[in-house]
């Protein structure tokens, strides 16, 4: 089936010239006969000259439930800003509650001076950033909000005195003694018989080896058992067994 051309407008200079470009913008070489009026609005981006806004990432936000946006856990009590368009429970980080936020920001300045300033900065040594004092984590294995490094998404470091921490890039096995896996003992250590106290057969064993009777009780017969290691047999008696 042949495609019917579409009628054509007298092309200016300008029109031709653009028309040559065409292929540069990806058009095939067939469409630049007919109307360029259908094929520009296709490429605006390509066309305009006028350069993009950069885009905005996503707002700081929480999603506190009950520190009321009052701790440091709280990303936008700790940044100094006050909560919007976040997902907490019981706010009181806004404007209506700046005298609270104040009064409680200066109680935590007065325990630790920096704790609303950055606490993130450049390891020269390990070529990223560490937290500058550490953290002191204990349960938390360092994968949660509690720890400072975790919360700065950085890794633990040197100046860390954490337990357990699972937020390091290479962990180090552990270096306290190991003990070894237990191991049931081989049958060949085991005793293959009762003991000889309770052999009834034992007695009469004795008394074909020319020895004395086993005297009665656990312990006599324990203590005749080593003695009785201490006699040499016979090598007569040893081939007959």
């Amino acid at each position: 089936m042949m495609m019917r051309q579409l009628p054509c407008r007298k092309h200016s200079p300008e029109r031709h010239m653009m028309s040559q470009e065409l292929p540069l913008l990806g058009l095939p070489y067939g469409l630049a006969p007919f109307c360029l009026d259908m094929a520009l609005p296709a490429f605006p981006a390509l066309l305009s000259a006028v350069p993009l806004p950069p885009v905005a990432g996503p707002p700081r936000t929480c999603h506190c439930k009950k520190s009321q946006c009052l701790k440091l856990y709280c990303d936008c009590f700790a940044a100094g800003t006050f909560c919007s368009g976040c997902a907490c429970l019981s706010c009181l980080n806004g404007p209506q509650h700046a005298a609270q936020v104040e009064e409680k920001r200066r109680c935590i300045m007065q325990r630790d001076p920096q704790a609303f300033t950055r606490k993130i900065q450049a390891d020269s040594q390990a070529g990223s950033e560490r937290h500058k004092r550490g953290c002191n984590c204990k349960r938390s294995h360092c994968l949660k909000k509690y720890c400072e490094c975790f919360q700065g998404a950085v890794r633990c470091g040197a100046n860390c005195k954490c337990l357990d921490c699972m937020n390091q890039a290479d962990p180090e096995p552990p270096s306290g003694p190991s003990c070894p896996p237990y191991a049931p003992a081989p049958s060949s250590c085991l005793p293959s018989r009762p003991l000889h106290w309770l052999d009834p057969s034992w007695p009469q064993q004795q008394v074909g080896l020319g020895l004395p009777p086993l005297p009665s009780g656990p312990l006599a017969a324990l203590s005749m058992h080593v003695k009785l290691e201490q006699v040499a047999v016979p090598p007569a008696v040893a081939l007959s067994d």
